[in-house]
């Protein structure tokens, strides 16, 4: 300092052109618009998806940073300031760009890899129904056969059964079941057909045709309302212990269909019957035999 300059210093006054000079020395210069850029970018990219799926190109900008960061710290005006703080930027939005991508297939596979799992549990869990469905139907069949069997059983006891084409036909004595020319149960009947009813609801699903017959006395006009009548009152009684109508056809047929000669006692009353019929399938009803042996118009006799 000049002789000038320590007078002023010894009076505690220093010039204004001195403090102007020494405000200029002490603010900071503003960084380049590149170099603002450059740290924006990074730490952009730093902080999102770069950092796990591209830290390459993430280092390359960092470096490319700090050596903008070096030159600008030692001159503010050099031009490899602005030419590092752009290769910086640029390396960091690669990187930026390069982690959204990863991160984007990263979640594309994770939600295929999901839904195939989905998918797979899903056709497991169907199958798995698939089986219980199976075997619920299995054990369901072995059910119904078992019940099929224990009905036929105690139908079978209840009278005369035999096969055939139409289907096993249970047959029930008309003398058993109703008075002579009546068509009312009678109490042996009610006991018999709650049996009847019990087999049927053990098989709920088995359908059945009961018949009514008479034998040749008398004319159609009296025998074909006649056994309608009684085929009705036993298919009405069992419907009152609970088998559903569905399953119960009533048909009367008064003198057609004999089963034994109704040229003697014993063979009409054989003929005076009710049948229950099991179907086997879609079978045709028996045509009605008109022979002279079994379809004998005599002189009316009195009906039983």
């Amino acid at each position: 300092m000049n002789r000038f300059g320590r007078r002023y210093q010894s009076a505690g006054l220093i010039p204004l052109a001195a403090l102007l000079l020494m405000g200029c020395g002490s603010t900071q210069t503003a960084a380049p618009r590149e170099l603002v850029d450059a740290r924006a970018a990074y730490n952009r990219a730093a902080s999102g998806p770069a950092a796990q799926y591209d830290p390459a190109d993430l280092h390359v900008a960092k470096a490319s940073l700090d050596r903008a960061e070096q030159w600008f710290s030692q001159d503010s005006t050099a031009p490899e300031t602005r030419t590092q703080a752009y290769l910086a930027q640029r390396r960091a939005q690669t990187a930026e760009s390069n982690g959204q991508i990863s991160l984007a297939n990263a979640q594309r596979a994770q939600a295929e890899s999901t839904l195939v799992k989905a998918q797979a549990l899903a056709l497991a869990d169907a199958r798995s129904e698939l089986d219980r469905t199976k075997a619920q139907l299995g054990e369901a069949q072995r059910n119904g056969s078992a019940a099929d069997q224990r009905a036929m059983a105690l139908l079978e006891r209840q009278g005369q059964v035999k096969n055939e084409a139409r289907g096993k036909v249970i047959t029930l004595p008309g003398s058993l079941l109703f008075q002579t020319g009546k068509s009312e149960l009678s109490a042996a009947a009610r006991g018999r057909l709650d049996t009847v009813a019990q087999a049927l609801k053990e098989a709920p699903d088995k359908g059945m045709v009961i018949e009514g017959y008479t034998d040749s006395t008398g004319t159609d006009a009296v025998n074909d309302p006649l056994s309608q009548a009684r085929a009705d009152a036993v298919r009405n009684y069992l419907e009152s212990r609970g088998v559903p109508a569905a399953n119960l056809t009533a048909r009367g047929f008064g003198a057609a269909r004999p089963i034994a000669n109704n040229g003697t006692v014993e063979g009409r009353a054989t003929n005076r019957r009710v049948e229950i019929v099991i179907p086997s399938g879609s079978a045709e009803p028996m045509p009605e035999d008109k022979s002279d042996d079994n379809k004998m118009h005599q002189k009316p006799m009195p009906k039983r």
